[in-house]
């Protein structure tokens, strides 16, 4: 087990705020109706939502805040950049705060969003009163309302699809919290650990990426198998990879494809495994804790 948290060059922390703020103002700006007191509605919330929530509330505050000002510079609502700011970033900053509470815990996202709903319709309410008046501004708060729920609806479960598709975005995280104390749910969970399998492009995705939980194992071999052996024909559940209290241990289940290996590998991490497949061909299995390409270019950046 190590701690997740990453302490990215401050060149990589500004490329991903503007990464960030660039899909805030984007998705601000997708679908835009026109309101009654000259705002509009948006699909902003929907990404402020998703950043607090995969990289917690320092980063919410500035995309979201930056993200949803620019939004309105652009599409000539200059009047309410400034409300836009405010509002939009206190809402990804409570959001992210609160996750930060139980970040494991699907039902506290839930519990995050409500609140950056409240954030998000009584800031505007407030801003509105003092552009137009509280007549107007008591109007669009239905619509607000639905526009931030719209975005919790459409944000958790962007998270959720986001995070089977790609596990390592968590990763990221910690190096965004503003208390790390909060974070200890994610920042002492297991490593990410990566199956190399010799004459098979590693450049295959993060499917042979996976976080083993304390006291759990996956399989390994063909098939349906966790870590999956591509393109060589061998049968699925080979072995398991177990994680003992921090330590992984790969355990044999079909011994006649691991001539080599007479009893379970103990501390299998950096160790070369030989499997035969079912055709003879050698092939050598190789567990590592993984590092994201962002990690690789921060290393060498820290290096220099």
């Amino acid at each position: 087990m190590r701690d997740d948290r990453q302490t990215f060059s401050p060149a990589l922390r500004i490329a991903m705020i503007a990464i960030l703020t660039a899909v805030t103002t984007v998705f601000t700006l997708l679908i835009r109706i026109p309101s009654p007191a000259k705002g509009y509605f948006n699909l902003g919330d929907a990404a402020i939502t998703f950043i607090a929530l995969a990289f917690g509330p320092v980063i919410a505050l500035i995309t979201g805040g930056l993200g949803t000002a620019l939004a309105d510079l652009i599409g000539a609502y200059v009047q309410w950049a400034p409300i836009s700011f405010l509002v939009h970033g206190l809402q990804g900053f409570i959001i992210g705060v609160i996750f930060q509470l139980k970040p494991t815990r699907t039902y506290f996202a839930m519990i995050a969003g409500a609140a950056g709903v409240v954030v998000m319709s009584v800031g505007y309410a407030l801003g509105g009163t003092v552009l137009m008046g509280i007549g107007p501004a008591l109007s669009e708060l239905p619509g607000n309302i639905i526009q931030s729920v719209a975005g919790v609806v459409i944000g958790i479960p962007l998270l959720i699809t986001v995070t089977k598709a790609y596990p390592p975005i968590l990763h990221f995280a910690g190096s965004w919290t503003l208390r790390p104390a909060l974070q200890q749910d994610i920042v002492q969970r297991p490593s990410l650990i990566e199956m190399r399998v010799s004459l098979q492009n590693s450049r295959i995705g993060s499917r042979n990426i996976h976080r083993i939980p304390e006291g759990k194992s996956l399989s390994v071999g063909g098939g349906a198998s966790s870590f999956k052996i591509f393109l060589f024909s061998v049968p699925k559940r080979l072995g398991e990879i177990r994680n003992d209290d921090g330590k992984y241990a790969f355990v044999p289940f079909r011994k006649e494809y691991f001539p080599l290996l007479s009893n379970p590998v103990s501390d299998c991490l950096g160790v070369d495994i030989i499997v035969r497949t079912s055709t003879g061909k050698s092939l050598i299995l190789y567990f590592q804790e993984w590092e994201s390409p962002l990690e690789q270019i921060n290393r060498v950046m820290r290096s220099v």
